[in-house]
């Protein structure tokens, strides 16, 4: 019987401490979920250990790497590669699973669905067994996003903000914190002057930090922001999405995508 393969959940990391405790979170829920292989967490850049790190004491084991990423931006596309060309060019077996959220593979209803069981804890409180316990206390909806200057990638989220505003029957555009995309300032207001009197903001956000409290505090700034010469109410903001049932179960997924590609090659 070979060894159990050993999966390394890569996050970027954060000088916010509240980041790496919710991507460990999330490593002890697939670990839970996942009894069959060994979990670990790891990060490009801030906490440790660091991904070039893990994977050379890991190079005797087979190992599936899995970005915990939304998109398919620059730290998908170049530097989670360059780390894992030179664990292999150092003798290690290393895979690489998709981003999270690649809807031609998987996780795209997911992911919705993750956005959506947040929102209602919003409003009802975790924990939240049922996911559709009501319809939302909003007329509009803004998917809250990090930001990326990578126009696949804005376009992907623009994706999810359009499948999640058809799950709740609402108008649901992007804002960012960062990046080329729209500010989630702009996005608030873009929906105030439609006429929405009350926004929920959907994180669309693994973790906190200084980008997601960009999204938080943007809704203070709405305040002052009038549509039909009414004052638009405070948003209701969610939570990032951490170790949902929804981000294990895709993390899952994509698990598997790499271990049955690399059976199949043996």
């Amino acid at each position: 019987m070979s060894p159990p393969a050993h999966v390394v959940l890569v996050a970027h990391g954060s000088r916010d401490p509240r980041s790496a405790a919710t991507v460990r979170a999330l490593a002890r829920s697939v670990a839970v979920a996942r009894p069959d292989v060994v979990v670990h967490d790891a990060y490009l850049d801030f906490d440790a250990p660091r991904l070039s790190t893990l994977l050379l004491r890991l190079r005797d084991h087979h190992v599936v790497v899995v970005p915990l990423l939304l998109s398919a931006a620059y730290h998908a596309r170049t530097d989670i590669p360059a780390i894992v060309e030179v664990a292999r060019a150092e003798g290690g077996r290393v895979d690489v699973a998709e981003v999270l959220v690649a809807p031609c593979r998987g996780g795209f209803e997911l992911i919705v669905s993750g956005l959506r069981r947040r929102l209602r804890e919003a409003v009802a409180g975790p924990p939240l067994e049922v996911l559709d316990v009501a319809g939302l206390p909003v007329d509009a909806l803004v998917l809250g996003a990090a930001g990326t200057r990578d126009p696949q990638a804005l376009a992907s989220i623009d994706e999810v903000a359009a499948a999640l505003g058809r799950s709740e029957g609402l108008h649901c555009v992007a804002g960012y914190a960062s990046g080329a995309g729209r500010p989630i300032t702009d996005a608030l207001a873009y929906l105030s002057a439609r006429g929405a009197q009350r926004i929920g903001i959907a994180s669309y956000f693994l973790a906190p930090g200084l980008l997601h409290d960009r999204i938080v505090s943007a809704k203070d700034q709405l305040s002052a922001v009038t549509a039909r010469g009414q004052a638009t109410c405070a948003p209701i903001t969610a939570a990032p999405l951490g170790d949902t049932p929804e981000i294990v179960a895709i993390t899952s997924r994509r698990i598997d995508q790499c271990l049955i590609a690399s059976e199949a090659l043996v």
